[in-house]
């Protein structure tokens, strides 16, 4: 596994490529590393402004032949945002890289986690938090899929609507207590109180009666997370019943 002092020697020589790179009118560091979290498993998240007369394209296809002939790195994934490109590398002792290029008129924070290194940045529309009762919904729907995909004996694809409903309901949790919701980053930050009344949601065998339980289990545990969450469950009563029901066939298909 990669070193500290890997990340960051790997990390400075990026950020001096960038000065030396005349496209580049302006960089910062986002994520941890930009507001002081970083920690031993931390990756590198670093994002560019080009210059206007330069296309992202020809930008990412340059940056990627110098991470691939300087640091063995290879390409994962690109995601793009508007005008923004992201890159995802790997790179030995499975150090991740991530580098974004946006148009300079358009570089600027999206998020709390941006640290200008040079150049200007703009003001960009932040993201909208998601309401509770948008993220109660998602959730209603992924324990719906559940039952319903077991009803057709698709039991793998049933575990997987089981993980994403528990998902949306810590994500509840998460929302209510002004918790990152994001990517799981703040389910180890809720009070144990909260995570205990979902331990028992994880499918431990592969069978109808096991699909059931794990639902019966995240519905039982959504009262508990807010009164606002336990406001919109009591209106969904008769729906949460039928959902968790377990009749002779699923007993007897197990």
């Amino acid at each position: 596994m990669f070193t500290i002092q890997y990340r960051q020697e790997v990390r400075q020589r990026l950020i001096n490529n960038a000065k030396n790179d005349s496209r580049i009118v302006s960089a910062a560091i986002i994520g941890s590393y930009a507001h002081g979290k970083e920690d031993r498993w931390s990756d590198i998240d670093l994002t560019f402004g080009v210059a206007e007369s330069t296309s992202i394209s020809s930008m990412i296809d340059s940056w990627t032949d110098l991470i691939s002939n300087e640091f063995d790195g290879i390409t994962l994934f690109d995601v793009k945002r508007e005008n923004t490109i992201y890159r995802v590398f790997i790179l030995p002792g499975c150090l991740q890289v991530d580098l974004s290029f946006s148009p300079v008129s358009e570089f600027g924070a999206v998020g709390p986690h941006f640290k200008l290194l040079y150049g200007n940045q703009y003001e960009k529309a932040q993201p909208r938090s998601l309401p509770i009762q948008e993220l109660f919904g998602y959730m209603v729907h992924h324990i719906l899929r559940a039952r319903f995909c077991m009803e057709r004996n698709r039991l793998w694809q049933a575990e997987f609507w089981i993980s994403e409903a528990r998902n949306y309901a810590l994500k509840l949790a998460c929302q209510s207590r002004g918790l990152n919701i994001d990517y799981g980053r703040g389910f180890d930050d809720l009070p144990q109180n909260i995570l205990d009344l979902f331990k028992d949601s994880f499918v431990k065998k592969l069978n109808k009666k096991e699909i059931i339980r794990s639902i019966q289990a995240i519905i039982s545990g959504l009262e508990g997370i807010s009164e606002e969450v336990k406001e919109l469950s009591v209106k969904l009563n008769h729906i949460m019943y039928e959902l968790s029901l377990c009749d002779n066939n699923i007993i007897a298909g197990t």
